[in-house]
């Protein structure tokens, strides 16, 4: 999820966020302590407990399939909107991997002829998916990224609020100093923001971030980019913790020439679960 100049960045929050259920760790049913600064827990501590319940999250995401509407506008210097694009996909996982197809564009469904094309794409590529096994030797490294990434920032907790009715602890992170080497450090290390977690639930409500710094890829001659905001909300969805929207607002140059303004807005609808005829759909109110 994400377009690619924000999804490193946006790994980031992901890997905070939680998944809610039976079948996941334990939850403490401790009452959530007052806004006094001293009842706050340690934010990298408490980051760093939630990583078990992410890959629980990671695991379940794999049996949902779900749409997303994806907005992309061009930008002008006063950021009025010069070219807008709205397409529909129908996301699916195979092999543990994103298939996505494109089933309308403009707000209008695709042609006969296109959509049986966008199936047959998307058919050969979950196949090809499918036959892709993780061994143990992806798994460890993709466990030394995490341990990686989240050694590269400060994690601390700045107060407490009430979002959508339930009690959140809200934790502020910016990037250590130095450099680090990780793949994606020159993203990694210019991005700062916050996070609201609901506690008891384990799991993360809203994250907002932007970059304290400009953002150079390949010595400033592949892109630079001198604003990055981001944010994501999520809500539960049978138990699991999932996104809801989207925003993204990128702003710098491509190549050295290639002026860029760019906003990308993502809305994630009609999940359900693969073999549930049932539909699930999300609505502004969670519990």
């Amino acid at each position: 999820m994400g377009n690619p100049e924000i999804r490193l960045a946006l790994a980031l929050v992901l890997l905070a966020g939680g998944a809610a259920s039976s079948q996941a760790p334990a939850v403490s049913d401790a009452p959530v302590a007052s806004g006094n600064v001293a009842s706050l827990p340690d934010g990298n501590a408490l980051v760093r407990s939630m990583i078990d319940r992410q890959r629980f999250f990671e695991k379940q995401l794999d049996r949902f399939a779900y749409d997303v509407l994806v907005t992309e506008e061009e930008l002008d210097g006063h950021d009025r909107v010069k070219q807008r694009h709205v397409r529909r996909y129908e996301i699916a996982f195979a092999g543990g991997r994103e298939v996505r197809k494109l089933v309308e564009e403009g707000g209008r469904p695709l042609t006969s002829s296109r959509l049986e094309e966008e199936e047959r794409r998307a058919r050969k590529e979950a196949e090809k998916a499918a036959e892709r096994r993780v061994d143990h030797k992806d798994e460890a490294e993709t466990e030394l990224r995490i341990s990686d990434i989240l050694g590269r920032y400060d994690f601390v907790c700045v107060g407490r609020e009430v979002v959508e009715g339930r009690p959140v602890v809200q934790v502020a992170f910016h990037a250590l100093p130095g450099k680090r080497s990780i793949k994606g450090d020159a993203v990694l290390r210019a991005v700062q923001g916050r996070v609201w977690i609901d506690e008891q639930q384990q799991a993360v409500r809203r994250a907002e971030l932007g970059n304290s710094q400009k953002i150079k890829l390949g010595a400033g001659l592949l892109a630079s980019v001198s604003r990055l905001d981001a944010s994501i909300d999520f809500v539960p969805v049978d138990d699991i913790w999932l996104p809801r929207r989207a925003e993204s607002f990128v702003a710098g140059r491509f190549l050295l020439l290639k002026g860029i303004r760019r906003r990308v807005t993502r809305e994630y609808l009609n999940y359900r679960r693969f073999g549930v005829t049932t539909q699930e759909h999300i609505s502004d109110s969670t519990p």
